[in-house]
């Protein structure tokens, strides 16, 4: 039957499919794609699989199919004869890979029944690629100038904060540029010693818009350590075909951070040379000033913070990066001081690590800072209603003890507790709390607090007696106490 008599059969069988099936289409890509690694195998050739064209097979005879592209029934590729019956797992033809041309085709058959009547398929669209990436005839990656030979790659552009810890690289543009390409570049050292240092997959806005710069970060460039090094590049498509390997380009790397003179800083309120220095809280009311020393080894436009206290303590203080002012001071607040009072600690200052972490600093050297505790006739202490009591004459509702919530750098999260002791009737002492921890906050700042001294309170103690009541604070989440101070104490009479 004469081709032309075979174009006017109706489109009856289905279409073929493969085996191994096309790769998952993607946006802007080639249509059912073959990996590579479905035919360049020739001990397992592509197999063109069919549906089978009979629910119940005939038992002789014999049928044939041919395979054909692009609707060219001439242009048959593959054929074969089947003796009747087919086995359900037999209906395929395999393809060698020579038979299988670059491009998208449309892959079709027709198939010749035991009768000798053809009947042709609907058309399976398949897109073969053979052909690897070509790179551009220079392929070497293109360095900024300041890094290329004759110059180095120094620690110093590494830190240069427009280059953020990283040094990019252009890739040469490429003909036949396919979404879906796999760029992959590498730093190495010798022939043997390579690092993968990332990859990267082309997007159709890569391909109109042009290629990304690929960045070889500062920390892979210092782990990898100072002396030659050479960057290149690879590209695989996304059939699995992959090109040559780049230009190798040699690079000259001092990347190696060289030790800094930081020296310690000094606390502007503080009073005493050297590396200790004694800090009065009267001259901290407003907060602190570190003064950061002269030093050659502070970059212009690196950043600086500080750090306050004792770390994990309450009071314990982290600036943010800043870049060095040009007074070279930088503050800490009133509210980070009174948690330290009674500590000896150490504070520093850092200088931001250019490597892409936001955490990293050198630090200095450290000063020793002694803060002694706020004097006692600075701080209130609860006040009884009278100076002394009857105890025969005892108030009904209980004798008011008072505190005002007003001292020296009172802050939302100290604590005041209170207590009485005297001389007990049957034992050598007695004593009950009037507050175990009473928070300053906000909303009781500045308020006058009132507790009861009871007559069942009173109960165990010697009459007649001095009652003493002691008034202690805490500046630091109740970590410490303040030592019972006399200066901090209220006398009450018990009287019969």
């Amino acid at each position: 039957m004469s081709s032309a008599k075979l174009n006017q059969l109706p489109l009856t069988m289905e279409a073929p499919w493969t085996h191994p099936e096309p790769l998952t289409d993607i946006p802007d890509g080639e249509t059912n794609l073959l990996h590579c690694s479905a035919w360049s195998d020739v001990n397992n050739p592509l197999r063109v699989v069919f549906k089978a064209w009979y629910e119940f097979p005939h038992d002789s005879g014999t049928e044939r199919v041919d395979i054909f592209l692009d609707d060219d029934e001439d242009n048959i590729i593959e054929s074969r004869t089947w003796s009747l019956p087919i086995a359900v797992d037999d209906y395929f033809i395999e393809i060698g890979a020579n038979k299988l041309l670059d491009g998208e085709h449309k892959l079709s058959y027709i198939m010749t029944n035991f009768n000798g009547l053809p009947a042709r398929s609907y058309p399976y669209t398949l897109t073969i690629d053979k052909t690897q990436p070509q790179l551009a005839t220079d392929s070497t990656l293109i360095f900024p100038p300041e890094v290329s030979p004759p110059n180095s790659l120094t620690a110093t552009y590494l830190a240069d904060q427009v280059n953020n810890d990283q040094v990019l690289a252009t890739i040469p543009d490429y003909t036949e540029k396919k979404v879906g390409d796999v760029i992959t570049w590498y730093w190495a050292s010798s022939d043997t010693d390579v690092e993968v240092v990332d990859t990267l997959t082309l997007k159709i806005d890569d391909i109109t818009g042009g290629l990304p710069q690929l960045a070889f970060s500062g920390s892979m460039i210092r782990n990898s350590g100072d002396g030659k090094r050479y960057a290149y590049y690879q590209i695989e498509d996304r059939a699995g075909n992959v090109s040559l390997d780049s230009e190798h380009i040699e690079l000259q790397v001092q990347a190696t951070l060289t030790p800094r003179n930081l020296p310690a800083p000094k606390i502007k309120e503080a009073s005493g040379t050297g590396n200790t220095v004694i800090l009065d809280p009267m001259n901290a009311r407003q907060g602190v000033t570190f003064v950061i020393p002269e030093t050659q080894d502070i970059h212009p436009g690196e950043k600086v913070r500080v750090l306050w206290g004792r770390e994990g303590k309450p009071g314990y203080y982290v600036s943010e990066w800043v870049e060095l002012p040009l007074d070279r001071l930088i503050s800490v607040l009133k509210a980070y001081m009174p948690q330290n009072m009674g500590y000896s600690f150490t504070v520093k200052y850092q200088v931001q690590i250019m490597d892409g972490s936001a955490n990293q600093g050198i630090d200095s050297k450290t000063l020793t800072v002694n803060m002694n505790m706020v004097q006692s006739s600075g701080l209130p202490y609860a006040v009884c209603a009278s100076t002394s009591v009857s105890i025969g004459n005892f108030p009904v509702d209980g004798l008011d003890v008072t505190l005002e919530l007003e001292w020296f750098w009172i802050l939302p999260g100290q604590y005041v507790r209170i207590w009485a002791h005297g001389v007990s009737g049957i034992q050598p002492a007695a004593e009950f709390v009037l507050e175990a921890g009473l928070e300053a906050t906000e909303a009781n700042m500045g308020d006058t607090i009132t507790w009861k001294i009871t007559a069942a309170d009173l109960a165990p103690f010697k009459i007649p007696s001095e009652l003493t009541v002691v008034t202690v604070f805490s500046f630091d989440d109740k970590e410490t106490w303040m030592k019972e101070d006399q200066d901090r104490k209220y006398f009450l009479d018990l009287e019969k």
